[in-house]
């Protein structure tokens, strides 16, 4: 993938007392949703002044989240979460990438799949297969397993051992639409697809993952918005997924406090870093302008 930036290696993360400090040193902005943008119920203050102005500077706005469902679901949530279409250009989900490759089949994975599914998730998720010709069967007839996460925010891992483990008996593989592990909602946390996820995969179960930090989320996101060769920041709250991301993608990065690393503070999240094999470009408490 062409490197979409031309400066020099930070090897230490700066504390950064605002965004419009860097503003200027590049030409594109990414932004996590869930822990930077919103907190899965509403917009953060700081995120949306952040747009505001990034748009009157003329610095495009792009949103990659690892959200398991189609980009136009996406976009709809947003507005309910008080964030208004005209302050981004465009955006990409995990959910998004996951629907393509079961639509396209673009590599033996998936041209080795049946045409069952059993789907892990709640219903709102079902766009991820809907209009493609899959049939949402029971586990025990299902060719594999497309996860999209708990059926509500109140679930635990174990609350899915069983599945799993008729799963593996099966050797059912099992596609995943979102490798977060855990995600803000509201004041507390929620598990997410990865975890379930991580749980098979310890199991043996077979699993594919959509979404940050894979390398190819980004290059396909470089590619479809034309960022290739211009300078990228990507704004996440996640070390293990939009850090991790940025630096396999070789752009910069600015890790925000306000999400899943809230309790943390700058100087106490630097022990995080080698934990995660990571070294943010830069760290902010919450997104501010």
């Amino acid at each position: 993938m062409t490197q979409t930036q031309k400066k020099m290696p930070i090897q230490k993360t700066t504390i950064l007392p605002n965004l419009r400090n860097i503003a200027g040193d590049y030409d594109v902005f990414i932004f996590d949703l869930w822990g930077v943008t919103h907190n899965g119920k509403q917009s953060f203050p700081g995120a949306i002044e952040s747009f505001t102005e990034l748009k009157a500077l003329g610095k495009p706005v792009y949103f990659l989240s690892n959200a398991p469902r189609r980009k136009s679901v996406a976009m709809d949530q947003l507005i309910d979460r008080g964030v208004p279409r005209e302050l981004y250009v465009d955006l990409m989900t995990s959910g998004e990438d996951c629907y393509e490759h079961l639509r396209d089949r673009p590599d033996t994975f998936y041209q080795g799949l049946g045409d069952r599914l059993y789907h892990l998730g709640p219903d709102k998720d079902k766009n991820l297969f809907e209009g493609l010709p899959y049939k949402n069967v029971d586990l025990e007839q299902a060719d594999f397993i497309l996860n999209t996460g708990t059926l509500t925010f109140e679930d635990t891992v174990d609350d899915y051992q069983e599945i799993l483990e008729k799963a593996a008996s099966l050797k059912l593989p099992m596609v995943c639409a979102n490798p977060d592990k855990i995600v803000l909602y509201g004041d507390g946390e929620a598990i997410c697809a990865g975890l379930i996820a991580d749980r098979y995969k310890e199991m043996g179960g077979k699993v594919v993952y959509h979404g940050k930090p894979d390398r190819s989320i980004f290059a396909k996101t470089f590619v479809k918005f034309n960022m290739n060769g211009k300078r990228v920041l990507m704004v996440g709250d996640s070390l293990g997924t939009d850090i991790k991301g940025a630096q396999n993608a070789g752009i910069d990065s600015l890790f925000i406090l306000s999400g899943i690393h809230k309790q943390k503070t700058p100087e106490q999240a630097t022990a995080l870093y080698p934990i995660y094999g990571v070294t943010p470009t830069y760290v902010q408490e919450y997104v501010t302008w």
